[in-house]
């Protein structure tokens, strides 16, 4: 077993992110069609965890394990919509 502390998905809450994301573009580019520009994402799981730095979302939560993390610097969230109470 990877976790051994149970985890209380009543104290969850689902949450809908909206946030920016970095771009990355492969091989080599024109200069002329650089696009100056990030991508708009859309986040929904679990809040499991937030701090001033990062906000963590999980898709699944099970008795002591997560998994479908997705750690997103605060500095890049838009807006957080929470959708249970």
């Amino acid at each position: 077993m990877i976790g051994s502390k149970k985890i209380n998905i009543k104290n969850l809450k689902i949450v809908k992110v909206k946030w920016v994301d970095a771009v990355n573009y492969q091989g080599w580019q024109d200069k002329e069609k650089y696009k100056d520009r990030l991508t708009a994402a859309v986040t929904v799981g679990f809040l499991f965890k937030k701090t001033k730095r990062r906000i963590v979302i999980v898709g699944n939560v099970g008795e002591s394990q997560i998994s479908g993390m997705v750690v997103i610097p605060s500095g890049w969230v838009k807006s957080i919509k929470y959708l249970s109470k």
